[in-house]
């Protein structure tokens, strides 16, 4: 069960890679970070799924990411994925 886990925290850290990606250069890359940034503030039933997957408060992530608490996350750091409080110094401005 811990595989399906680690599965869905992969799911959750591609959408903060693409709704922070600070100069998307081609048209899907756009297109990317706006459907994720949609994804991160519209909270529907998928958010809350992939977060209750991933074993996460959706309040939480939802709330991080808005106040802009999230930075990129690497494949091998995905597995470590959490909510943590305070601001990163590498905050990116997302909106």
């Amino acid at each position: 069960m811990e595989s399906m886990r680690e599965l869905w925290k992969a799911v959750l850290a591609q959408a903060v890679n693409d709704a922070i990606q600070e100069d998307p250069y081609s048209p899907e890359n756009r297109r990317a970070k706006e459907e994720a940034i949609n994804w991160f503030t519209r909270r529907g039933n998928d958010f809350d799924r992939v977060c209750m997957f991933a074993h996460l408060d959706s309040d939480a992530v939802h709330e991080a990411f808005m106040a802009g608490r999230f930075c990129r996350v690497t494949e091998k750091k995905s597995r470590d994925f959490r909510i943590v409080p305070g601001v990163s110094d590498e905050t990116p401005n997302h909106a």
